[in-house]
């Protein structure tokens, strides 16, 4: 929820390369697999929504690779910011 729209995180040694670039938000296809009623304003209000990314380089994620954020953009938006302000 904290990181940055344009942060660039580097995953293992094979140099996958990613760019954070929007919140995730629940769906309907989800919620039917789910079957748990009211599980969009529950995910709404836990204000949680982790994020997507793109791929920058390809590479392989392995089981127990590291996570490191190489790059950070010059401003303060972050997932959280636009996940609030996108479902209000």
């Amino acid at each position: 929820t904290a990181c940055l729209i344009g942060e660039r995180w580097s995953v293992g040694s094979d140099g996958l390369l990613l760019e954070v670039t929007s919140p995730r938000t629940p769906c309907q296809t989800f919620v039917k697999w789910l079957e748990i009623p009211g599980w969009i304003k529950t995910f709404t209000a836990a204000g949680l929504p982790g994020a997507y990314f793109r791929i920058i380089e390809p590479g392989t994620v392995r089981a127990g690779d590291g996570i490191e954020v190489v790059s950070r953009p010059d401003h303060t938006v972050t997932i959280g910011m636009v996940f609030r302000a996108l479902m209000g």
